[in-house]
């Protein structure tokens, strides 16, 4: 929670510099996204390891998420087993 509310503290200084929502969010995020990234194996490795069965289902669920391919408008007007689509 803190760190959400330091994030959105950082968004508004720099929307306040900027006043451009857009570049303030992509400043922030620029900045931070270190911070994050080595964050979140930190924390999903925790709830994996937890011995809590419920914790270690979510650890566990969210560290195996794969990140999905964007479909655009294009391929979402195709079927997907269509030879273009792929």
């Amino acid at each position: 929670m803190a760190s959400a509310v330091s994030l959105l503290s950082r968004v508004r200084v720099a929307y306040i510099a900027t006043g451009r929502p857009s570049q303030a969010i992509t400043e922030v995020l620029v900045q931070t996204a270190r911070v994050i990234a080595a964050a979140a194996p930190t924390m999903l490795g925790g709830l994996a390891l937890n011995d809590d069965v419920l914790l270690k289902l979510i650890g566990v669920g969210l560290a195996g998420r794969a990140p999905h391919r964007r479909r655009g408008r294009a391929d979402a007007a195709r079927p997907r087993g269509h030879p273009s689509a792929r």
